[in-house]
């Protein structure tokens, strides 16, 4: 299929329009001050399929609301900034990551 690879979701990469990443009321803030979106590392195997120009969602779990386009302007990537979303430098809990901006 025209040298495309599957991800872990079996999508063929050119099949992969979009991602969605969720944060909550405490960490909706540093998402979106910061341009960086996160989600924990066992969901890096679809994250690092993302390239510039994807559309990229956030998903606010405290209060049930998509937010975006946005549009990713960074490949996605392990620690990013590995202390987002921590207080005092701890690891990150939300290691795959990309940058954004919104789209349009």
């Amino acid at each position: 299929m025209n040298g495309s690879s599957r991800t872990t979701r079996g999508l063929w990469k050119d099949q992969f329009a979009g991602v969605i990443f969720g944060c909550k009321k405490t960490t909706i803030n540093e998402c979106l001050y910061k341009n960086l979106f996160g989600l924990p590392s066992s969901h890096f195997a679809y994250v690092k399929k993302i390239k510039p120009g994807l559309p990229v969602f956030l998903f606010n779990y405290t209060d049930r609301t998509l937010l975006g386009i946005f549009e990713a302007v960074s490949s996605g990537q392990m620690n990013i900034d590995p202390c987002a979303w921590t207080c005092e430098g701890y690891k990150t809990p939300f290691p795959a990551q990309v940058h954004h901006k919104p789209l349009g």
